[in-house]
């Protein structure tokens, strides 16, 4: 940390034990040209379109500012923190007290394992971070893990390394992505750099720095990032921009008056609900992370965005996009049956849902349709007419082995009630899901949308 801010901690500690010391020892200050115009990094982050990015945090120590504070910072529904704070107790995880997140040691494995969704991602850097420490100072810790354990002159190839895995299963979601790095270490801040470089060059990114360097620090940090940039042939102020300011008057003198935050902040009170037999209930944490890493999820709340968003997405709909949830929220979409028919299709997948259905049974269903008729749409429609109901979910991804345990733990451990799951024609792996779900023995019905005739079509 800078000088001026490990001074300030360390008189706080000693007028914590004697109030004498207030008078006697005067508190530093910042200079006031490095104060952080926190409108610009917010225009540079994109704090606006927060739930439309894939949103990162890497941040250190942050003891000595007020929990209030930290809370506007730990709350936001990040997808992925990184904190390199190696206490065991306060600072910013302290402060984060929303219940979706998913709080795990960071080490190489659990990068490897790690899905990008709703849930907060918490990854913390140990209980100490020195790199190579003596015995001595090892048996100050006691049985405490370190972050990392070899020789310093490798510790930053490591962080490279522990921290790829991240940044490639970043580049796999195709989705725009905003870092805020508050972080002392500039050396860090070059391996993020690096690896912003090397994995997200596909997709739209944006990285912000904000910490206290000197002037000369800053120049060669930017003098790094630029020659990067230019070889690349791209602008590098449009992805990477420092901000050098105290953290103290980030949070005191502009993050804590930005009127966009308690929006973000706030939670819905019926986020990652989904249907049961006694009304919708929370999902676990837990279940959450297993269910996103393979299905768009109709939660409760599903379709309720900001008016901007869905003002947009409703625009990309009538351009030939998919239809977004919103779009059947507010009645943009119209059926394109008749109602007596759609009622009939509604109806016979509800008997499939309300009955514990035998293995092999014919549960899949085929929404034939020509191309060009809204078949996708069509298949959405079914899927938001029943969410109400029963969990509904949109195939995304599959992985042998896993789908079927995943259904069975959800109606299990939450639903006890029939689970619809969705497959759009576009999805790779129609076949193998189709025998996943036709092998499970629980109440269970899928829609596939498809150009060509099924056994059991609507």
């Amino acid at each position: 940390m800078s000088l001026i801010r490990f001074y300030n901690v360390l008189r706080r500690m000693l007028i914590f034990m004697n109030e004498d010391y207030k008078v006697r020892l005067v508190e530093f200050q910042y200079p006031k040209e490095i104060c952080c115009d926190v409108q610009k990094l917010a225009s540079h982050f994109g704090f606006d379109y927060f739930k439309n990015k894939t949103t990162v945090l890497i941040a250190g120590s942050m003891h000595d500012i007020p929990r209030h504070q930290l809370s506007l910072i730990a709350n936001m529904p990040w997808n992925i923190v990184i904190d390199f704070d190696g206490s065991a107790a306060g600072g910013l995880a302290d402060a984060a007290e929303n219940k979706g997140i998913h709080k795990q040691f960071l080490n190489q494995a659990v990068a490897n394992g790690i899905t990008v969704s709703s849930i907060t991602e918490w990854l913390t850097c140990g209980q100490f971070l020195t790199p190579s420490p003596s015995s001595d100072v090892k048996n100050l810790f006691g049985g405490k893990q370190p972050f990392y354990s070899g020789r310093f002159h490798q510790y930053y190839r490591y962080i490279h390394d522990t921290l790829e895995p991240i940044f490639r299963k970043m580049e796999n979601e195709q989705n725009a992505v905003s870092i805020l790095f508050m972080y002392y270490d500039e050396k860090v801040l070059k391996k993020v750099i690096d690896l912003c470089e090397e994995y997200l060059d596909s997709v739209s990114y944006s990285l912000s720095a904000v910490y206290y360097w000197d002037q000369e620090k800053c120049e060669n940090i930017e003098n790094d990032m630029y020659s990067t940039y230019i070889r690349n042939g791209e602008s590098y102020s449009d992805r990477f921009q420092i901000f050098p300011c105290d953290l103290l008057s980030f949070f005191r003198g502009g993050l804590e008056f930005y009127e966009i935050l308690p929006g973000l902040t706030k939670q819905a009170s019926d986020e990652r609900k989904l249907p049961t037999g006694t009304g919708p209930k929370e999902v676990s944490v837990n279940l959450v992370t297993r269910l996103e890493k393979y299905f768009d999820v109709l939660y409760a709340n599903c379709g309720e965005e900001d008016p901007a968003d869905a003002g947009e997405k409703i625009r990309d709909f009538h351009m030939g996009s998919y239809a977004p949830w919103c779009a059947f929220s507010n009645g943009e979409v119209e059926s394109l049956i008749r109602d007596e028919d759609f009622e009939r299709w509604i109806q016979k997948i509800r008997t499939i849902l309300g009955k514990l259905a035998e293995i092999n049974t014919s549960k899949v269903f085929y929404l034939v349709h020509k191309p060009g008729i809204g078949g996708s749409t069509m298949l959405r429609y079914i899927g938001w007419k029943l969410h109400f109901d029963y969990p509904v979910l949109m195939a995304r991804k599959y992985e042998k082995l896993r789908i079927k345990n995943l259904l069975e733990d959800l109606y299990d451990m939450h639903s006890a009630k029939g689970i619809l799951v969705l497959a759009d024609e576009e999805f790779d792996n129609v076949e193998d899901l189709e025998r996943d779900i036709k092998e499970l023995s629980r109440p269970c019905a899928m829609v596939s949308s498809k150009r060509t005739a099924g056994k059991n079509c609507f």
